[in-house]
C-alpha cells in the first residue's frame, strides 16, 4: 500500500526489500538488542554489587565505633575507680595504720636539735 501512496503524490516508490534481507535485519536488530540488554543488565548486576559492598562496610565501621565507645566508657569508669583507690591508699587514716602494721610505735616526746654557734656564723 505504501508503493500505490508514493506513487499518488508523486514520491519516490520504496525499493522491495527481499524476505531473506528482512529476516537478516530482523536477527541482527534482536541480537544487538540483546547485547544492549546483556549489558545493560551485567552493569545493573555491578552496580547492586558495589551498593551492597558499600553498606556492609559502612555497617561493620558503625559496630566498631559502638563497641569502641563502650570500651572507652567502661576506661572511664574503671579510672574513677582506681582515683577513688587511690585517694582512700593517701589518706592519713591508711599511713597511721601502715605505720602500726611495720610495728612502729608513735611518738610520745618529741626533741629537736639545739643550734650551737658555729652553725648561727
Amino acid at each position: 500500500m505504501g508503493r500505490y501512496f508514493a506513487l499518488s503524490m508523486n514520491l519516490p516508490a520504496q525499493q522491495r526489500v527481499s524476505r531473506e534481507s528482512r529476516v537478516k535485519t530482523a536477527k541482527h536488530n534482536l541480537l544487538t538488542n540483546n547485547r544492549a540488554g546483556l549489558l545493560l543488565f551485567t552493569a545493573c548486576c555491578l552496580m547492586l554489587l558495589v551498593y551492597l559492598v558499600q553498606v556492609n562496610s559502612y555497617s561493620t565501621k558503625g559496630f566498631e565505633i559502638k563497641s569502641l565507645e563502650q570500651k572507652i566508657s567502661q576506661l572511664k569508669e574503671e579510672q574513677k575507680q582506681l582515683q577513688i583507690q587511690s585517694a582512700e591508699l593517701q589518706s592519713f587514716q591508711r599511713i597511721q595504720g601502715d605505720a602500726a602494721v611495720v610495728n612502729m610505735v608513735p611518738v610520745s616526746t618529741i626533741s629537736y636539735i639545739q643550734t650551737t654557734a658555729l652553725s648561727e656564723r
